[in-house]
Formats: C-alpha cells, structure tokens, sequence
C-alpha cells in the first residue's frame, strides 16, 4: 500500500480525503452519499440473505458450504467500513481519531485477503470432492474451524502492517487544521517489501491455487463426459455392493443352496447396484458441476472488481517517483466504491446459482412457482463399521 516515508508530508496521498471546489462541493457530496448507502444496504441484504438460504439447509453445513459463509462474512465486515467514508466525505479533514484511522484500511484489507483466501480454499475443497473422489470421511468441525481460523489468522497477520503504520497526518498546503488518514511507512525499502510479499502472499499464490484448481475440475468434467470420474464411483460402488453381499451380518448361509446359485444372486445384485449408480452418478455429478460453476462465477467476480483497486494503488505508489502519474482522491474514491460492489455480486450470483427462486421468498416474500422444492445435494462417503465404504448423496 502506498504511502511516504517519514517526514514526506508533500507526497501523502489523502485516500478517502478529497477537498473539492466550493462550487460542487455539496452535489457531490450528495452523489457520492446516496452511491455509499445504496452500495450499503443492497450489500447487507443480500449477505444476510444469502447467510439465511445457507444456513437453512437441513443438517450441518459441509466445508465448501461454510467457507461460502466464511466469504459473505468477509463481505459484510468490508462494507462496515462504508459508513466512516461517507462521514470522511463530508467533512474532507479527518476529524474520527487516530484509532478509526488504524481499524479502518486494516479492516478493509483484512476482508478482502479472506475472500481469496476463502476462494482458494473452497477451489482446494472442490478438487478433492469432484476429481479425485477417494473415499474419505466428510469434513468434522475441528477441521473446518481449523481452516476458518486459519484464513484469519493468515489474513490478519499479512494485514497488521496497515494497521500499525497508517496515521492521522497534517496537510500544510491545505491549511494548518487540516489532516488526513494516511500510510507513513518508517522507509521506502520497508514499503516495497512489504507491497511484494503481500501481493506474492495474499494474491498471487492464491490466484494460482484458485487457477489450477479449476482447470483440474475442467478437466475432469470434459474427460470423456465425466467417464473418469464415472468409473471411479462405479469402482468403489462394486466395492461396497460386493462387501455388502458378503457381510456376515446381511448375508446369511443357507445349506440348501447350491453355490452357483449364491454366484447368480451375487452377480444380479451388482449388476442392479452398478446400474442403479450409473444413473444416481449422473445425479451427483450435476450438483457437483452446479457448484462448481457458482464458485467460478464468484471467483471471477472477484478479479474482476478487485483488480481496478489493486491497479491504483501500484499506480499510487509510482507516483511518488514518477510525478507524472498523478491519480487524484476522487478516481480513488469512485475505483472503491466499484470494489464494494463485489460485496452484492457475491451472494446476489451465490442465491440465484444455487437456490434459483428460494432467493425470492428472502426478498419478496413469495413462494416457489408452481410449488418447486429447491434442493441441494452433498456428496459424502462414509466408511461403516470399518468394512465397506458407502457413497450417499444427501438432498435438501
């Protein structure tokens, strides 16, 4: 994040400070208010909305369903930050303290690393779930509470700098009683090493993660129509169906019959089960791909309506040694007010992905057409009694 050094009050930038003209300066401010709070309200709707839809689901969450809960909580905390723009709009100096000025850009950063941090672990969950479909136990709490933690503990860690280095500063050509909020680093070599490591951390290891992930699920999908992961269910379904047949608590031996009789039964019943899994495979695998075209969406969604933000404040901190870029509070203010936008996007493509018409009932208060259920499916796979494996799919 830009900033000076110490003692470089003529290169500060003012961030969210603007001094316009007398002449505008109320139309503006009125604009940029009404833009604030409709961003506000629509963006707290639609998260809370969305957290409802999600958490109305029969059951507890699964890991990919909480880490999109992870997300529009990340999404909420963000646009906390809306209302203290809007005051910093009116009245131009900084008049909210120095405490508001460290929380402020800390939180704001702080939300937007744990929205990719999320993106990246959910894209992590969705290639263990879809590609690779080894049997393994459904996440437990400990562990989804131990990956949530950690995108926080992570995020705020990369953050802290913010918080730290980001004051409350005169601005002598505007005047002795004006200041603003803004970022003095202690050296310019301390700045630059910081703005790497953050953006090697926080953005482009996770945008990798998020690439290769998704091009792993392509892959999968387009492979043969899905024949890959098709055999690997069929595979551990005859596992199961054979293991079932021969479970000494569901098979019992009957001295009457001859043994190529139980080898005929046996060889029916796996054929009736690998047939009922073809079709029951088609099933699992829609849901799967319905996901995993809502989290792509999303993960889209974000590049493209962060990476204005991310652009500018590279620009901002050239300018400090290239004094022909010039990139005034106002291009700043109307670029962040477009990144908050992604804060609707999010549960706004989330609802209407996933749910269809059930985002309707939060908003309109209105029934499904037609009496349409909306469901849901989780693949799972269970190991019983520590024999055989099962694989059931659990519609909401």
């Amino acid at each position: 994040m830009p900033g000076a050094g110490a003692g470089g009050n003529d290169t500060l930038f003012p961030f969210f400070s603007d001094f316009k003209e007398a002449a505008v300066r109320l139309g503006l401010s009125i604009v940029e208010t009404v833009v604030l709070a409709s961003i506000f309200a629509l963006a707290l709707a639609a998260n809370a909305g969305a957290i409802r839809l999600v958490l109305r689901r029969k059951g507890r969450p699964g890991a990919a369903s909480c880490l999109v809960l992870n997300l529009f909580c990340a999404d909420l905390l963000f646009i906390s930050a809306i209302p203290v723009i809007a005051v910093v709009r009116w009245t131009e100096s900084w008049t909210l303290g120095e405490a508001v000025c460290h929380l402020l850009f800390y939180l704001m950063s702080l939300s937007g690393s744990v929205t990719i941090l999320s993106l990246a672990a959910v894209s992590l969950e969705r290639v263990v779930s879809i590609v690779r479909l080894k049997p393994a136990k459904p996440w437990k709490g400990r562990l989804v509470a131990a990956c949530l933690l950690s995108v926080w503990a992570l995020a705020a860690l990369a953050t802290l700098p913010l918080s730290l280095f980001f004051s409350v500063q005169p601005l002598p050509t505007r005047g002795p009683e004006v200041y603003i909020c803004t970022l003095v680093w202690p050296s310019i070599a301390g700045e630059i090493a910081w703005d790497v490591s953050f953006a090697t951390v926080i953005f482009l290891i996770p945008g990798l993660v998020i690439v290769i992930s998704y091009s792993k699920i392509l892959q999968g999908f387009k492979s043969r129509g899905g024949a890959v992961i098709r055999m690997q269910y069929c595979r551990l379904l005859l596992l199961t169906a054979g293991c079932q047949q021969f479970d000494s608590d569901r098979l019992k031996f009957d001295s009457a019959f001859h043994p190529s009789e139980i080898a005929k039964a046996s060889r029916r019943r796996l054929q009736v089960g690998m047939a009922y899994s073809e079709r029951h495979h088609i099933r699992i695998s829609q849901q799967d791909f319905k996901l995993f075209r809502t989290l792509f969406l999303l993960m889209i969604s974000f590049f493209v309506m962060w990476s204005p933000i991310i652009i500018t404040i590279l620009l901002i901190l050239v300018q400090k040694f290239q004094p022909d870029v010039n990139i005034a509070s106002f291009v700043f203010f109307w670029i962040m007010a477009f990144t908050f936008s992604n804060s609707i996007v999010n549960p706004v493509l989330y609802n209407i992905v996933q749910f269809k018409h059930g985002w309707r009932q939060i908003f309109f208060c209105c029934q499904n057409p037609l009496g349409k259920k909306e469901t849901t499916t989780d693949t799972s796979m269970k190991q019983q009694n520590g024999r055989h494996f099962t694989v059931s799919v659990i519609t909401r």
